[in-house]
Order: C-alpha cells, then sequence, then structure tokens
C-alpha cells in the first residue's frame, strides 16, 4: 500500500510536511492579494506556481523568453514594451 512506503523505502518521509512548506508561499500570496476573479484566473495560477515551483526544485529558469512572452500575453494582452 503506498501509503506506508515511508516503512519500506529509506529516505520517504512519513509526512507530506515538504509539499506543505513548498506551497506555503503560494498559499500566503493568495491570502494577501485575495486570490483571483475567475475560474479561468485560479487556473493559471495553478499551473504557473506547479512549473515555478517545480522549476525551483530541479534548478532551472521556468521563463523561457517564449514562456515568458505568451504569459505577459496572456496576463497584459500584449507583451510589454
Amino acid at each position: 500500500m503506498a501509503l506506508f512506503t515511508f516503512i519500506d523505502v529509506e529516505g520517504v518521509e512519513p509526512t507530506n510536511n515538504f509539499a506543505e512548506r513548498s506551497l506555503r508561499s503560494y498559499v500566503i500570496w493568495r491570502k494577501i492579494s485575495f486570490g483571483t476573479q475567475s475560474e479561468n484566473g485560479n487556473r493559471f495560477v495553478e499551473r504557473m506556481s506547479t512549473v515555478s515551483l517545480s522549476c525551483q526544485l530541479q534548478n532551472r529558469n521556468g521563463f523561457h523568453p517564449k514562456l515568458e512572452k505568451k504569459v505577459n500575453n496572456y496576463v497584459f494582452g500584449s507583451v510589454p514594451h
């Protein structure tokens, strides 16, 4: 059973504290910014926070120039000059 993997596999922690701590900054952002105004906004923040955190954990740049251009276009309606 996957729930008890930590018993059989060395290095697997019995809690999800790492995941909880990883999400903390996004939870704080949501609280102080009053979140988003739509389901599309929710999906956007969820996806971008996932990309950002995954890239941080892999020591990679999450904002490839093409991705940054698409994000700016989505958020601002056009790429700012």
